[in-house]
């Protein structure tokens, strides 16, 4: 399960860090052990969560963008 949210994580990182500059966006797993992430961009702080499910990414809406 960890290295699914891993995979899950690298795949929607690695992407916007190389287009959005140096450390814009930070990936947190929860503590609970799920297979989803919690993404942050550091210059505006709002957050979303992505998830995995049969084979499918799906992604919130960005929530608390404060820019």
């Amino acid at each position: 399960m960890r290295i699914a949210a891993t995979v899950l994580a690298l795949a929607i990182a690695l992407p916007t860090l190389g287009s959005a500059g140096e450390g814009r966006y930070v990936t947190t797993a929860p503590n609970n052990g799920g297979s989803g992430v919690y993404i942050t961009d550091s210059n505006t702080g709002a957050v979303r969560y992505c998830n995995s499910y049969n084979g499918t990414v799906t992604c919130t809406a960005w929530a608390g963008d404060n820019k």
